[in-house]
């Protein structure tokens, strides 16, 4: 087992309640969940002997500020936090990095990235929720520069990255730019490894319901720009259920009723459709958000609140997975997807030197920050928007024509059972 040290820059929720818990508790030594395993986790009398890759320790915290600033800073500057910081919003950022690094068994804290790269050898860097808007391509810029070279520090071998990396396509482009020839980079995606996305997943993986044809779905949350990195794990999620090519955004629209609620069409280029509905209520009175995946011969797949399944077959009943409530085994962290992303990342950590997912993980980015664009665009305009496909190029800084969709392939028949 490795030992892989861990900084964290951000103090949002999603570290406090998901992060923090999986990286100190038992969910990083569990095997993988690929959702089938659920109830089987190691134990001194356990089915399945797993050596964990990783033991990861979390040496230093810091906060990210709205914008980087590249330039020196003083002596002060690079400084942890101190107690005695209680004005605005330093004293309440200070107070949560306390609380964090307590929960972090005493892990450094830092007021600034630039402190903490130049200050602390770290074998992977996290960035987590944050309050503000977080400006990744300056990061990218930041680590890749290395900071602590005057110290004989390295910089990060790999960043993990929570949320959008990128507010539009163009800033995408930039980001790739950035942080090409530097650290590895991990577009992390909990929402895709929620329990009861995983399960979807495996059973899709299984031609459990054949082609998907449609999916219609149902977010707590508005389509806006203040819940940007929210609406980007959902369309981040719409499109993942639809693998290869055929998953390809290439229209949509949008519009929104005057209580907020915003309702999205999105069609995709092997004939597939994606409808959802946005902000038509909330977590604690439904259990959303709610996908609903067909495919073809009458068969789909219900998803509640990540948590739990449905699978429906013509002429068979209907059969459910759902994690046991009141296991002590089975964490938030688990059934939110974050465990799950956090020991993949890490197992890539100790495994793989070159980049794992980057390019792959750059072109879902494209396909959900192009549908999210285009749903801004047509709120604006209340138009059918078009959704342009990006190639390689557009990554590394060359010619960035759009790429023409390829024709689009007729339907899978979605026809029910035989009853003969």
């Amino acid at each position: 087992m490795q030992k892989v040290r861990i900084g964290i820059i951000g103090s949002g929720a999603s570290v406090e309640w998901a992060i923090l818990p999986a990286l100190l508790g038992p969910d990083v030594l569990s095997p993988p969940d690929s959702g089938a395993w659920w109830q089987r986790r190691p134990a001194p009398s356990g089915d399945i002997r797993y050596q964990a890759p990783a033991f990861p320790v979390v040496t230093a915290l810091g906060e990210l500020p709205a914008q980087i600033e590249t330039e020196s800073e003083t002596a002060s500057e690079t400084q942890a936090f101190s107690r005695d910081e209680k004005s605005g919003k330093a004293a309440k950022t200070s107070a949560r990095l306390e609380i964090l690094g307590r929960m972090a068994r005493d892990a450094a804290l830092y007021s600034s990235p630039h402190a903490l790269l130049r200050e602390m050898p770290l074998d992977a860097l996290l960035l987590a929720g944050s309050d503000a808007p977080i400006d990744c391509a300056a990061l990218a810029d930041l680590v890749a520069g290395a900071p602590g070279a005057l110290q004989n520090i390295a910089p990060p071998r790999w960043i993990w990255i929570d949320g959008a990396p990128a507010r539009s396509l163009a800033g995408l482009g930039a980001f790739a730019r950035a942080s090409s020839g530097g650290p590895c980079l991990w577009i992390a995606a909990p929402l895709r490894r929620a329990a009861a996305h995983r399960a979807a997943r495996r059973l899709l993986e299984r031609d459990g319901i054949g082609e998907v044809t449609a999916i219609q779905a149902r977010f707590p949350f508005a389509l806006d720009a203040a819940r940007f990195d929210a609406a980007y794990a959902a369309f981040d999620l719409l499109l993942s259920l639809v693998p290869g090519g055929s998953g390809a955004p290439r229209e949509i629209f949008a519009s929104r009723h005057p209580d907020g609620a915003a309702s999205v069409l999105l069609q995709l280029a092997g004939g597939a459709s994606v409808s959802a509905l946005f902000g038509a209520a909330d977590m604690w009175n439904a259990p959303l958000p709610r996908l609903e995946i067909c495919g073809t011969q009458g068969r789909f797949i219900v998803c509640e609140s990540g948590r739990r399944m449905w699978h429906h077959v013509p002429r068979e009943g209907a059969r459910g997975w759902e994690p046991p409530g009141l296991a002590a085994h089975v964490s938030s962290a688990n059934l939110s997807g974050y465990a799950e992303d956090l020991k993949a990342f890490l197992e890539v950590c100790v495994h793989n030197p070159a980049p794992f997912n980057a390019e792959r993980a750059l072109d879902g980015a494209a396909r959900a920050l192009g549908a999210l664009e285009g749903a801004f665009k047509s709120l604006e305009s209340g138009a059918l928007q078009a959704i342009e496909a990006r190639g390689a190029a557009f990554f590394d800084g060359g010619d960035c024509s759009v790429i023409p969709h390829a024709p689009v392939a007729p339907p899978p028949r979605n026809l029910t059972l035989e009853l003969g």
